[in-house]
């Protein structure tokens, strides 16, 4: 059964007990329409203890490491028609980079906020409107350039619209007091979860409410199920959050070993990164598929003054001492290489019919309009 047809079943005028059975059913056998590519994030807390982790699960491992600047101003690069937003960067951040320096798909600010995507095919922007836009990628950047906790962003994200370049992500969201947020966007309406409305800080690839209702079937939250093996999105979702029960209110430190294990127990063949921040310590792990050795970066370490030259690293470049990641100076060429490498085996996975020359000249071009603010 293709997946529009799962969603006409849902849709037909049947009772809600009918509804249930029906949505149970297509949860169990796997038809709920779910994302192409897999990811997992999640946000462990214990006492005075924020870990926030992902897998990043599709076909690419290239990328590179941005440390960003503070006081960059900055228009959003839009593709076509709306209002473009206008702000300048408030904190520094280190983001993990595929789509070139400015397009994050996650990272971390100095004030402790992480910002992950997650795809979801079934994400739907809003239609233009009267609103500032931004683009999916920009979109992460923006609320690390801005804010600095998980409430700020949710007070802001109603005022900007977005407007897709080539993906379909929601988001994660946490920060160094413990709060995690999921902004999601379905049928054009703006979804956020927080607080009481978010009972497991975790998200996989299927709409939060799904994942939701799939982890009610299973023993220990109200259903009679075990726990599936596999690696789909609702059995991730439940494998975490079965995790995260356990150590519910438990004294002991979660290691970071322990935390590496839980996301190989959500580990697929096309794992690429897996990254782990410390956003009360300003820490950031990371490995790769080809790089299995656990690198890492302090933010004391990092200069976010605006006006130095930009450090950016590739995610596989050779480290240095304990696994330090090792700069260079930002220039345009590399960021090209890096946006043209991954357009074009994502060509050759037959996910884009041809190169799209055009975007890839934008995107490598587009941190040159980002300049310092000018301060008298």
């Amino acid at each position: 059964m293709a997946n529009c047809e799962a969603e006409l079943l849902i849709n037909l005028n049947f009772s809600k007990l009918s509804q249930k059975l029906i949505r149970i059913g297509l949860l169990l056998t796997g038809l709920w329409p779910a994302a192409v590519y897999s990811c997992t994030a999640f946000c462990i807390v214990q006492g005075n203890n924020v870990l926030v982790a992902k897998n990043l699960d599709w076909f690419v491992e290239d990328g590179i490491i941005i440390v960003n600047q503070r006081n960059r101003v900055k228009t959003s690069l839009l593709l076509d028609s709306g209002i473009p937003l206008h702000w300048t960067s408030k904190y520094g951040c280190v983001t993990f980079n595929q789509f070139g320096r400015e397009f994050p798909l996650g990272g971390m600010n100095e004030a402790g906020l992480v910002v992950e995507e997650l795809s979801y095919a079934l994400s739907e922007y809003p239609a233009p409107d009267h609103r500032a836009t931004v683009n999916e990628f920009q979109w992460i950047q923006y609320q690390l350039d801005c804010h600095q906790s998980v409430a700020e962003v949710i007070q802001n994200v109603p005022s900007l619209r977005i407007a897709g370049l080539f993906a379909k992500p929601h988001y994660f969201i946490a920060d160094r007091y413990g709060q995690a947020a999921i902004v999601e966007y379905l049928d054009g309406e703006l979804n956020i979860y927080t607080g009481d409305q978010l009972p497991v800080a975790a998200l996989t690839n299927n709409s939060y409410e799904n994942l939701l209702e799939y982890l009610s079937l299973h023993q220990g939250f109200g259903g009679d199920m075990r726990l599936h093996p596999g690696v789909g999105s609702q059995e991730r979702f439940v494998r975490v959050a079965i995790h995260l029960k356990k150590q519910s209110g438990k004294a002991e430190r979660f290691y970071l070993k322990q935390v590496f294990n839980l996301l190989d127990s959500v580990k697929q063949d096309d794992t690429r990164w897996q990254l782990l921040y410390n956003p009360r310590r300003l820490l950031v792990y990371f490995r790769t598929q080809s790089d299995s050795s656990i690198r890492h970066l302090y933010f004391e370490d990092l200069d976010f003054a605006c006006g130095s030259s930009v450090q950016v690293a590739k995610i596989n470049a050779s480290t240095i001492r304990e696994n330090k990641l090792k700069f260079e100076e930002y220039h345009e060429g590399l960021n090209k290489e890096v946006i043209l490498s991954v357009f074009t085996q994502l060509m050759q996975f037959g996910e884009i019919g041809e190169l799209p020359v055009n975007i890839i000249g934008r995107l490598s071009r587009y941190p040159e309009s980002c300049n310092c603010l000018e301060t008298h």
